[in-house]
């Protein structure tokens, strides 16, 4: 903005430009003077003069002399024959002209050429300064639509796929569209992608649980100690793939979800009873106990996707089933906070498992140490990617010694 002030001061101080402006109110003083024509004819007269020079920036200074000088001259014949040479200047002559008879010409030709030099000074640098005003004030509410689309693109999470707002302005309008036509095309490959991955881990469930009912049968009556373990390697193997199929089913179902979450209001203890209820097989199959304590009130209610939660929490708690020491303790305790609650998983880990925090929720990554345990590593993905679709918080620490606590908190 300054550079820009000190540029037209450097421009408009130039001799050449100095030039202009002094032979424009020459011209337009004595043009002025004659009664009827007026600044506006005069620059009309003076356009083809200020086309030949070449330069627009001195072409307008020249204009400019030349209306300001119309201006004074017309207050000129006001003044010593009592007829205004514009309209303007008509009250100049109600004491411009007595003073004349007085004998007092001068006198009021020099008020008048300070007055407007003085007012037209002032008026010129007001311009200036309130223009700077009502160009920003211009700029900030022409933009503002602009802002409020970029922030509405900016605040969304990755999941979100939903339409941009369309209360933009009419140049906006084709961008709005085209962006959400874009966001359109993009959520429906994202559909048919995780509509045939679901399908696909589907299928493959069906002849995999064929497989290991043949393969339990042949260990049954194999009596070969080598065709035994090889039997029960692909068992293991046909664990880890139905296991993967099952997290891929319900990974695709959390994205799909997570776009428009179906809010419900259930009692929370209940609800957080029955999953580790529907857990406990699978705790007894590894010698583990699940104790659950809850600190709310049967009657405390919560509303959010119960689905989403239910899928957050269960792989929680798988997780802590999967990774704990035999004939150990899983606690799930739910409690209330000041804002919310907080479901707490607490596992004695079954030995030195090393996991970089950052690669925690990744898909696909396990920690160091996990090659016997069962599993695809996209558990805590699931969690991560449920939790956040909720407007939930997951998050680890380790405490006393291998004890590992997880707390999903719930607003």
């Amino acid at each position: 903005m300054i550079e820009g002030f000190l540029l037209g001061l450097y421009t408009a101080l130039s001799i050449k430009n100095m030039l202009m402006v002094v032979g424009g109110c020459i011209i337009g003083t004595f043009i002025g003077m004659l009664p009827g024509l007026g600044p506006m004819s005069i620059i009309a007269i003076m356009i083809p003069v200020a086309i030949s020079i070449g330069d627009p920036a001195a072409a307008l200074i020249l204009l400019a002399g030349v209306y300001y000088g119309a201006v004074f001259g017309g207050s000129t014949s006001s003044i010593l024959i009592n007829a205004p040479g514009v309209a303007s200047t008509v009250a100049t002559s109600f004491d411009g002209y007595p003073l004349t008879r007085q004998g007092k010409a001068g006198k009021a030709l020099t008020i008048a050429a300070i007055a407007s030099f003085a007012g037209g000074t002032v008026g010129a640098l007001l311009l200036v300064f309130f223009a700077l005003f009502v160009a920003y004030l211009s700029a900030k509410y022409t933009i503002k639509p602009i802002n409020k689309f970029a922030k509405d693109v900016k605040k969304r999470r990755p999941a979100d796929l939903s339409k941009v707002s369309s209360d933009v302005p009419i140049e906006l309008l084709p961008l709005s569209q085209s962006l959400n036509s874009f966001i359109g095309r993009f959520r429906t490959a994202l559909r048919q992608t995780e509509t045939f991955i679901a399908e696909a881990a589907h299928h493959i469930r069906t002849p995999l649980a064929v497989v290991k009912s043949e393969s339990e049968l042949a260990l049954r009556k194999s009596k070969s100690a080598e065709n035994r373990t090889h039997l029960r390697n692909i068992i293991r193997a046909v664990d880890r793939t139905n296991r993967s199929a099952s997290q891929l089913l319900d990974h695709a179902m959390v994205l799909y979800r997570s776009e428009r979450p179906e809010r419900e209001t259930f009692k929370l203890d209940q609800a957080a009873f029955e999953v580790v209820t529907q857990l406990e097989p699978a705790a007894n199959l590894r010698d583990l106990e699940i104790y659950y304590n809850s600190e709310i009130s049967i009657d405390d209610i919560i509303t959010l996707d119960r689905t989403l939660w239910e899928t957050a929490l269960r792989n929680l708690i798988d997780n802590a089933i999967k990774y704990a020491s035999p004939e150990t303790v899983v606690k799930v305790s739910v409690m209330k906070q000041k804002q919310g609650y907080d479901i707490r998983i607490i596992n004695k880990i079954a030995g030195p498992i090393k996991t970089n925090p950052s690669q925690l929720f990744k898909k696909f990554k396990r920690g160091d140490g996990t090659a016997e345990i069962i599993g695809s590593g996209l558990g805590l993905n699931i969690v991560l990617e449920a939790t956040n679709a909720i407007g939930g918080k997951i998050k680890f620490h380790k405490i006393r010694g291998e004890a590992i606590c997880a707390t999903l908190s719930l607003v």
